[in-house]
């Protein structure tokens, strides 16, 4: 987990020399986020990709079956990322969807990775299929994340 987010409050180390914030002085911080007069400014951009999501199951309702766990989590790293970060990314339209299928993939490694304790220590899981398999991942990930910025 360190490769993908290297210094944050879930894997930050006790012993380390960072003060870590306790669980109330986090939720402190993150309270203003979430006031009504914060959430009023990010209103359209909720409205805009809901009637994405709504046109788009729409197209989808002549199908016998149709799977939305992807269409909604698509939808949310859409609203997610227009309304937190300022960058439309368009995950929905297929737009984004390099990125998203390397996260996909890069986080079915990690649960893989959970399962399979002898790749629990670092120098193990490097030496492992799995990581050469995630490294191509992770660079799509970290540069999406560096054109974001």
């Amino acid at each position: 987990m360190v490769v993908w987010c290297p210094m944050g409050n879930h894997t930050q180390s006790r012993s380390s020399k960072i003060t870590v914030l306790s669980g109330k002085e986090r939720r402190k911080l993150l309270a203003p986020c979430f006031q009504s007069s914060m959430l009023k400014g990010c209103l359209d951009v909720f409205n805009e990709h809901a009637q994405k999501l709504v046109e788009f199951l729409h197209e989808e309702m002549g199908k016998e079956f149709t799977c939305v766990e992807s269409p909604l989590a698509l939808c949310s790293l859409d609203i997610v990322c227009e309304s937190i970060l300022g960058v439309k990314i368009g995950a929905l339209q297929s737009e984004a969807e390099e990125y998203v299928s390397s996260l996909d993939r890069f986080l079915d490694v990690a649960m893989s990775r959970i399962w399979k304790f002898w790749q629990w220590p670092d120098f193990l899981f490097h030496c492992s299929n799995s990581y050469k398999e995630v490294l191509p991942h992770l660079r799509i990930a970290h540069g999406f994340s560096r054109r974001v910025r």
